[in-house]
């Protein structure tokens, strides 16, 4: 299939119609026209067997060169061996957010609670933490973190007879 073959004309007189459809530009990137009248950038791409889409912006404010340019960022991406949408999430991630990990050093200083633990339990749950939790989430801020991050952690640990408390 060929690359780059819309032209700002094109996108520029796409109208809606009675429902949503595609205009395609090639390398997996198309716009997306809403009976609405929204337009929408989008590329499909497949990651770890999965099929996937990544939003690239909503025409106007994204011009075409913009979204190539995405396109051809995210492509690489995916040549690295990452996800795009993941590398996105990353992006818009505030950097002076407090990670997992330091959050969970605070709570064990017994600054958020539990000053009457003995040394040998301190120790313990802070070993299980940095054995099992930091080097999977530790680096992640606390405020991107969801249920389905921790669960899966947290029941492998269950299972294997690993508590923190």
């Amino acid at each position: 299939m060929a690359i780059n073959v819309l032209s700002p004309k094109q996108i520029e007189n796409a109208k809606p119609n009675t429902n949503d459809y595609k205009l395609t530009d090639g390398g997996s990137l198309y716009l997306l026209v809403r009976k609405s009248g929204g337009k929408y950038w989008r590329m499909n791409y497949r990651f770890d067997g999965k099929q996937a889409t990544l939003a690239l912006g909503v025409y106007p404010d994204v011009p075409l060169a913009t979204a190539r340019k995405r396109r051809d960022e995210a492509r690489q991406l995916l040549a690295d061996g990452r996800d795009p949408r993941e590398a996105k999430k990353l992006k818009k991630e505030d950097p002076t957010s407090p990670t997992f990990e330091s959050v969970a050093r605070e709570w064990h200083s017994g600054t958020m609670g539990h000053p009457e633990w003995k040394e040998i339990t301190r120790t313990k749950i802070l070993r299980e933490m940095e054995n099992h939790l930091f080097p999977a989430i530790g680096s992640k801020p606390i405020d991107t973190l969801k249920t389905r991050d921790l669960l899966p952690m947290l029941v492998k640990m269950t299972e294997k007879g690993i508590g923190l408390l």
